[in-house]
């Protein structure tokens, strides 16, 4: 009896610990394959990112992918099912259905691609600016005359004091002098008004086939004729700035060209958007000489040298009103400065952006006597290149229209170097990744039974 009752405890106690060591495999082989499955979606999301389109990260470090859901699925199936035939047989894991989702990351949204295009250009722009004072001389200099620049008032009080200054010729002369002071006086502001020309540089353009597939048709981004100063620089931050540096470094313009694009001036049709280079080239030209214009008048009204070679200027038309002279005589020699100013840039010629009495290249009164342009030295080491002046323009357009131009000029350049289409609108900057996992359960194993699938979610992005 007593040996019965052994047996029946033993029994009893061996059963009671084989239950305890199965939940104890049981519990193991959960956190296991909890884990397992979390690791082999991870090697899965990197293998899909590693599908990216190779043309456009050799030429633009730009990461993006092929965003088509049903291959990238049957993708992500392959490599997780093959990496479980490889994986422990002792949790007899099994993978029951997998889903990639693009609908978040589209190729068309400017955030995600700025994302990686302000990294790319905060290290240019850390070599470009990092030990010179040009950002701080564009910043404080050139926006603050823009913004802030004397008023039409202070204009004109300032033409008024000039023309105080001059000497009247009392007696009265003659009516054919006055006259023939006047068109001279006339014949020259014409002369300085008159728009110059630049050679064209490149007279390609962008059919409207192409056009109208680019992502600045496809999200409604319009080109602009002219770029306005009236604010100034306004909500300047480090990523406009990187932005403008990784422009500068990979895309051509009228002073740095390349063989390799689809358009030559692809810096000025960011600014501009118009679908050719002679168009964008014209005004580049236009905002240049603006900008010019403006620093030259502002620096004529408050150097008292330049204000003093006006006055002298205007005692050669002592018969006609001294604040009309003297205002014609200010927007003369701004006028014949500032062609000569672009003229230069377009030669690859240095132009200081902020100019003192010794940097004016021209004399007023050379020009006013015999039509001629008088040039001082070029001004050498100093900041004012035509790339110089293309990123300040930079810094005046607004970010996101920046960011989508930028887009074009990749997705024309990517496909003439593939020669196949490529287009942004069918890549993706990531996805998320959804599978579902089952596992035989140790308890369970003696009626065979298997229980539901368990899901893990990831979200896999370029970074």
């Amino acid at each position: 009896m007593k040996k019965g009752f052994s047996s029946v405890f033993l029994v009893m106690i061996l059963g009671s610990m084989i239950l305890v060591s199965l939940a104890f495999a049981e519990v193991s082989a959960s956190a296991a394959a909890e884990s397992c499955a979390e690791d082999l979606c991870l090697l899965t999301g990197r293998s899909l990112l590693s599908e990216y389109k190779k043309e456009l990260f050799d030429r633009y470090g730009i990461f993006m992918m092929r965003s088509y859901e049903d291959e990238l699925s049957e993708i992500a199936a392959f490599y997780l099912r093959t990496d479980l035939a490889l994986s422990s047989a002792a949790l007899k894991m099994a993978c029951t259905d997998v889903s990639v989702s693009t609908e978040m990351y589209p190729g068309l949204n400017t955030d995600l691609f700025l994302e990686q295009v302000r990294k790319l250009g905060a290290l240019e722009a850390a070599e470009n600016l990092i030990d010179a004072p040009m950002l701080k001389e564009i910043i404080d200099g050139a926006g603050e005359r823009l913004s802030s620049g004397l008023s039409a008032s202070e204009v004109l009080d300032k033409l008024d004091e000039l023309g105080a200054s001059i000497q009247n010729d009392d007696s009265e002369g003659e009516e054919r002098e006055r006259i023939k002071q006047a068109k001279t006086l006339s014949k020259r502001l014409k002369e300085a008004s008159k728009e110059g020309k630049t050679p064209a540089v490149s007279r390609t353009s962008i059919p409207a086939s192409v056009r109208k597939k680019l992502p600045s048709a496809q999200l409604g981004v319009k080109g602009r004729g002219s770029l306005l100063f009236s604010g100034g620089i306004a909500e300047l931050g480090a990523g406009n700035i990187a932005l403008g540096e990784y422009i500068l470094a990979n895309c051509s313009d009228a002073a740095e060209s390349r063989s390799d694009t689809y358009i030559k001036l692809e810096t000025e049709y960011i600014l501009y958007g118009a679908s050719s280079d002679s168009l964008n080239q014209k005004l580049a030209r236009n905002s240049l000489y603006a900008l010019r214009f403006s620093l030259n008048l502002y620096s004529i009204l408050t150097e008292p040298r330049l204000l003093s070679s006006v006055s002298g200027a205007a005692a050669l038309f002592p018969l006609l009103p001294r604040t009309v002279t003297a205002a014609a005589l200010t927007l003369i020699w701004t006028g014949i400065e500032t062609k000569h100013d672009i003229d230069l840039l377009f030669e690859g010629s240095v132009v200081p952006l902020l100019k003192n009495a010794g940097d004016f290249a021209t004399s007023l009164t050379s020009f006013l006597d015999k039509g001629r342009i008088t040039s001082a030295p070029a001004a050498v080491g100093r900041y004012g290149s035509y790339r110089d002046y293309l990123r300040l323009l930079l810094l005046l357009l607004p970010e996101q229209e920046k960011a989508v131009r930028l887009m074009d000029v990749m997705e024309m350049n990517v496909s003439l170097a593939d020669g196949a289409s490529f287009a942004f609108r069918d890549y993706s900057y990531g996805f998320d990744l959804k599978a579902g996992f089952t596992r035989k359960r140790y308890l369970d194993g003696i009626m065979g039974l298997v229980y539901g699938p368990a899901y893990v979610e990831q979200t896999h992005k370029y970074k």
